[in-house]
């Protein structure tokens, strides 16, 4: 059983899935592959809440009760105090500075706290302490994201938006919402990823859906279908979403108490669809085992980049048969034909004096060379190379 009401997801560099429960004041791991928990963390995580891992395992989580932050080194059963803010941190970030974020609902701010310094307390990074819709102001922040510039982005719930606070900077802009009801709004923005083609992800928690907002515009992502429900295509007031390496998207579908899994299948990248999820595996009820309920993306719009998802993909026409001609030294013409893809070895016969037959091989797509010999009179071989299908 993963919890009533499951808050934080986080998905490690290995495909690793922690998930924080409050009510069952753990972490449960699952080990990747593993489809029942490999790890239970509940020493010092009453109410547990954020949870961040970095890429050589170590996991950060918070104590909803006491306000204190905590580190579990690799497959270490105790824990390391390592911040206390007195207030609960909603989320956790860790930037590659190695500087920890942590978002503090009830007092509308968020603090940082760097690592690398043994004696440290946190410092504001965003907020005044006081709840407003102003540019310095926050009210009931909750998911936060750094990205490579040192930006810090925060879904400010209770004012409908998100507010981008460049580094060191304490007045924020808006980068997504408006405060009013519309397609291209949000109603308190809970969680938040932004992948490496700037695209943001936004967990629209009261409106039961996850959006995507970038370079290519807006469109709803997973629970499109205007209403909160049990269905493996609704959501109902989701808290958080994690990316795994290939794009699938893991969601903490809150009040329906499980974890949702939807998986990228470029498949249906021939057919414009917007919005639709068919099932791949079966509902297991209300008490949960496994990682489960997967779903499939069929939309044209989402494709795969390297970690995450990015939008519009169009599928590649057919590849023709391409003819070069290449004169070897006193021998006649060679012609060498590259064919379509996924073709392994072609011989052209070309035979100079004293010379053997060339060959050229034609690796698969996203191969990067191919290479022609073509032996000249009396010598060894030279290559020619050829850029392959992409």
């Amino acid at each position: 059983m993963i919890g009533i009401q499951p808050v934080n997801i986080f998905v490690d560099a290995i495909d690793g899935v922690y998930v924080s429960s409050p009510s069952l004041n753990l972490v449960r791991v699952w080990s990747t592959g593993s489809m029942i928990p490999t790890r239970n963390l509940s020493g010092n995580l009453n109410d547990a809440r954020g949870i961040f891992v970095i890429v050589n395992g170590d996991m950060y989580a918070s104590n909803g009760i006491l306000g204190d932050v905590y580190h579990w080194r690799v497959n270490a059963a105790n824990s390391v105090l390592i911040m206390n803010t007195v207030w609960t941190c909603f989320s956790l970030f860790i930037d590659i500075n190695n500087t920890l974020y942590c978002s503090v609902e009830s007092q509308h701010l968020v603090l940082d706290f760097s690592l690398n310094i043994t004696s440290n307390a946190p410092t504001i990074a965003a907020g005044n302490g006081s709840n407003g819709s102003t540019s310095n102001m926050l009210n009931k922040p909750q998911g936060i994201f750094v990205d490579i510039d040192f930006s810090l982005y925060v879904a400010d719930c209770n004012n409908d938006r998100v507010q981008k606070f460049n580094f060191g900077e304490l007045n924020g802009t808006t980068v997504f919402g408006n405060g009013t009801f519309g397609a291209n709004t949000v109603s308190c923005p809970s969680g938040i990823v932004i992948d490496a083609d700037g695209n943001l992800f936004i967990v629209d928690k009261n409106n039961h859906r996850i959006v995507r907002s970038g370079p290519t515009g807006f469109q709803c992502i997973v629970g499109c279908t205007g209403s909160n429900g049990p269905g493996l295509n609704q959501l109902s007031f989701p808290v958080t979403m994690a990316f795994d390496s290939v794009g699938n998207i893991l969601v903490a579908d809150t009040n329906n108490d499980r974890i949702l899994t939807f998986i990228l299948d470029l498949s249906y990248c021939d057919t414009p669809t917007t919005g639709v999820m068919q099932t791949t595996t079966e509902f297991l009820g209300e008490e949960f085992s496994t990682i489960q309920a997967r779903s499939t993306i069929v939309t044209s719009l989402i494709s795969r980049t390297s970690t995450l998802l990015t939008m519009i993909q169009t599928p590649a026409a057919p590849t023709p048969p391409v003819t070069i001609t290449i004169p070897a030294n006193n021998s006649a013409m060679a012609t060498t034909a590259i064919p379509p893809n996924n073709s392994t070895t072609y011989t052209t016969p070309t035979p100079p004096n004293n010379s053997t037959t060339p060959s050229t091989t034609i690796p698969p797509n996203n191969s990067t060379m191919a290479t022609t010999a073509i032996p000249p009179n009396n010598s060894s071989t030279p290559s020619t190379t050829f850029p392959a299908n992409n």
